[in-house]
């Protein structure tokens, strides 16, 4: 064992890891971002409430899905609001967002699937889905595929938000593997 870290904080969600800097949602809807190497504290930040769900970090910036129903971006170095986009329900536990060529992907409790600008957090596209959206995003070759809360597998494009297809598993879907990025 070559040393004994404690976190600042007990984490509520998922670590993620960009850079040698873990970052994950803590008590009292707070944002953390801890030194991989010495578990030191780098910065702390309660902006939209923090995250519910696992963060996602993609070129220096922080996207989560936020306590206050909020798709939020902080930079990276010091947890600072870049931007935030309401869309006025809460988000499963289970959808955390996906970044894929400049857009930002997340699927929201109030059954709609969001595409927002990653740079400028403006709406691309919404599309409801009918079901509450309960999986993170599984993204390659154009294609979206994610889990409803009904048990639904749809699959979206990503151009667009229009459907390709579905598939209904007969049971319930609520938690997903890492996102699959290509």
């Amino acid at each position: 064992m070559i040393g004994k870290y404690q976190l600042p904080a007990t984490p509520l969600t998922n670590l993620a890891i960009a850079n040698g800097v873990i970052y994950f949602g803590g008590p009292a809807g707070t944002l953390y971002a801890v030194n991989a190497s010495n578990g030191s504290l780098i910065w702390s930040s309660q902006v939209d409430g923090g995250p519910v769900s696992t963060p996602t970090i993609v070129n220096s910036i922080v996207y989560f899905a936020a306590a206050n129903d909020f798709v939020t971006a902080v930079n990276a170095s010091d947890g600072s609001l870049n931007w935030h986009y309401l869309v006025g329900k809460s988000f499963a536990v289970t959808a955390s967002p996906v970044v894929v060529s400049g857009v930002v992907y997340i699927g929201c409790m109030n059954t709609v699937m969001y595409a927002i600008n990653a740079s400028t957090g403006a709406l691309v596209w919404k599309t409801k889905t009918g079901t509450p959206i309960t999986t993170t995003a599984a993204i390659k070759n154009g294609i979206i595929h994610v889990g409803l809360q009904n048990g639904t597998l749809r699959t979206l494009n990503t151009s667009n938000g229009i459907q390709r297809w579905y598939y209904h598993t007969g049971g319930t879907i609520y938690s997903s593997s890492p996102p699959v990025v290509a």
